[in-house]
């Protein structure tokens, strides 16, 4: 299943977590901030979150099916784990995936 709501002025997900049988999601150029309701869509395995408001992926982590993830033009910030040195957040999640 997938859905394609790129510059839908979309800025809450609420209700998106629902939606557990999406493998494709385009949310490009919305305001979306808060990800949570995507943490659980585990079927998800394209995702372009390109030109929102993003600063924390943390909630994309679970979503180890992912094969396309898209970042671009976000406010994310570095990610430091626990005794690890800071890098790119974007490097860190493709270890994590």
């Amino acid at each position: 299943m997938s859905l394609d709501a790129q510059e839908s002025n979309i800025t809450d997900l609420t209700g998106l977590e629902y939606c557990t049988d999406l493998t494709w999601l385009h949310l490009r150029s919305n305001q979306i901030d808060d990800m949570s309701h995507l943490g659980d869509l585990s079927n998800l395995t394209w995702l372009n979150l390109d030109i929102n408001q993003r600063s924390n992926i943390s909630p994309l982590a679970n979503l180890t099916g992912m094969t396309v993830l898209r970042l671009d033009h976000n406010q994310i910030k570095p990610y430091r784990a626990p005794g690890q040195q800071s890098r790119d957040v974007r490097r860190r999640l493709l270890d994590v995936v």
